[in-house]
């Protein structure tokens, strides 16, 4: 929490509305995504556009918010040149 004077404190306000308290049932689904596909210096976009969806669900899969289709994990899994059942290992 920042305490700096600004506006009768309209900046605190904004600040903590710019940390994501979501929680993230699926994250370590997407941190594997996400390392993946850093590894292979893709962009999400890209991945997204070769997914054939669109980029705000890519991100919502790959920050954890919500969980992949089978459909949706083989197609990711096939860009990402990985077995998609890598992503649903623990570890």
């Amino acid at each position: 929490r920042y305490d700096l004077p600004f506006r009768g404190g309209r900046l605190i306000m904004i600040i903590e509305g710019l940390v994501d308290t979501r929680p993230k049932p699926y994250k370590k689904i997407g941190d594997k995504i996400k390392r993946e596909r850093k590894l292979k210096h893709y962009t999400g976009s890209e991945v997204a556009e070769w997914c054939d969806m669109s980029w705000s669900h890519f991100n919502h899969i790959e920050n954890g918010y919500i969980k992949p289709s089978t459909r949706e994990l083989k197609k990711i899994a096939n860009v990402l040149d990985v077995d998609s059942a890598y992503f649903l290992l623990e570890g």
